[in-house]
């Protein structure tokens, strides 16, 4: 994503590099730096969590999200970048 901030072109590439299903984590790249979010929930059934939290790290900061209903692995990454993104960019 690119944008601009005082007249400075700002550019963030967010990449996702792996899962670890045994841990709940996956793990993400900012600009060539690790992120790595780590996901606790209600439950997990039919391949969804249910009522997933994630707690983000990231240069030695975390911050938190989370979502009333239902997600799988794969939505988890989609919300993942968005919101890595948006916190971060």
């Amino acid at each position: 994503m690119k944008s601009e901030v005082n007249g400075l072109a700002v550019e963030t590439i967010l990449t996702f590099d792996r899962i670890e299903r045994k841990d709940t984590k996956l793990f993400l790249s900012r600009n060539g730096k690790s992120v790595e979010v780590k996901i606790t929930s209600d439950g997990f059934a039919n391949n969804h969590f249910e009522n997933p939290r994630y707690s983000v790290t990231y240069e030695g900061g975390t911050f938190e999200y989370s979502l009333k209903g239902h997600a799988c692995w794969a939505y988890s990454v989609n919300l993942a970048l968005l919101m890595i993104g948006a916190y971060t960019h």
